[in-house]
């Protein structure tokens, strides 16, 4: 028995005398679809991954950068005029 016989198209595990039912594919087709599988499978998580990161850059986008921005911007439209000096307060000029 040659050390190679584990290579090549005879598989590591003899599906015909494992008792489980043949699909009737060749080996080339089954690695194709495997192939497919794992390839569907990796863009999928890919995706899935790209969407979550999407989805949580937008979510500490609006809940920093315009948050921030949007309170900024109401404290100096609101709060530029009641915090400047009123003309009640301030002494008066002689």
């Amino acid at each position: 028995m040659s050390i190679f016989s584990s290579f090549g198209p005879t598989p590591l595990i003899n599906l015909r005398s494992s008792g489980l039912p043949s699909v009737g594919l060749s080996y080339r087709t089954r690695g194709f679809a495997v192939f497919l599988a794992v390839a569907f499978l990796t863009a999928a998580f890919f995706a899935g991954a790209f969407l979550a990161g999407a989805f949580f850059a937008a979510v500490f986008f609006f809940t920093t950068f315009l948050t921030t921005r949007f309170l900024a911007a109401g404290f100096l439209a609101f709060g530029a005029s009641e915090m400047r000096p009123s003309r009640y307060f301030t002494r008066a000029a002689k």
